[in-house]
């Protein structure tokens, strides 16, 4: 946690780590879920005062058990981090694709939906 450096990785490795402990302690539960839902709100209030050009970045980075942020988010549902028109707005880019003339052969550069189909 020191290490990280990606805001909203740091707060959901932490919310992910009051759940675990909620989970494993029955007397912590409530206590972690508040905390759990309090970082996730906070995490909500750093992406809407991010910039666009970032959050690509922000999002796709991977912690050291080789997860992307959407990954944590997806895996322990924190629908609040998903809530921003920015967050939307990646999720479309990474479903659709770059327009044609913004590819550079990168299979990371075309859509999820193509890259299916050919894999």
């Amino acid at each position: 946690m020191f290490c990280c450096y990606n805001p909203i990785l740091s707060i959901c490795l932490l919310a992910e780590t009051m759940e675990r402990v909620g989970d494993a302690v029955n007397i912590f539960s409530y206590d972690c879920g508040v905390i759990s839902e309090g970082l996730q709100n906070l995490g909500l209030k750093l992406v809407e005062n991010m910039e666009d050009t970032i959050i690509e970045s922000i999002f796709t980075e991977t912690d050291f058990s080789d997860r992307s942020v959407l990954k944590i988010i997806c895996e322990n549902e924190y629908e609040l981090l998903m809530k921003d028109p920015k967050v939307s707005d990646l999720l479309d880019l990474l479903w659709v694709g770059k327009n044609t003339y913004d590819c550079d052969g990168r299979v990371t550069d075309f859509s999820l939906l193509s890259y299916l189909s050919i894999a």
